[in-house]
């Protein structure tokens, strides 16, 4: 006969399993290539707008959008990258570069994460931004419903 201690155990057991196989990764990430008539030569400063992270649901992914980010005209990659601590996910955005264009344009990266159980996320997307010559990060909330 089961004892209350062998359920216990085994519910932990279950859990273990099903949590162990959910682990978050990036399913996709693509980018728009050089946003029409937005390429600028030289130091000048593309008219993008302001940067914008916008996430949305769909099933137990998210799909996040970064609107408006400024990089050099001919990158070998807009690469994304994903870290995770329990529900904290890090995204850092970057460009890859062999040989630069002298040249900006604007851009649109999106970004599909996968992997997901039922909870509440703290999202922090970061990338290097061209107008203040450094890290730019904004935090946002979703949350995944069971």
């Amino acid at each position: 006969m089961k004892t209350p201690k062998d359920l216990k155990y085994a519910l932990l057991i279950l859990l273990f399993l099903y949590t162990a196989g959910c682990q978050p990764y990036i399913q996709e990430y693509s980018n728009s290539g050089c946003l029409d008539d937005s390429s600028v030569d030289g130091e000048e400063y593309p008219p993008c707008g302001e940067d914008e992270i916008i996430a949305e649901m769909e099933g137990n992914s998210i799909h996040i959008t970064h609107l408006n980010v400024t990089y050099n005209c001919c990158p070998d990659d807009i690469e994304v990258t994903l870290t995770t601590n329990g529900y904290n996910l890090k995204l850092v955005e970057k460009e890859i570069l062999t040989m630069p264009c002298d040249c900006l344009c604007c851009y649109n990266v999106e970004t599909e994460i996968a992997g997901l159980i039922p909870g509440e996320y703290t999202v922090e997307f970061c990338w290097e931004d061209y107008e203040i010559q450094g890290e730019l990060c904004k935090t946002i909330t979703v949350i995944v419903a069971d």
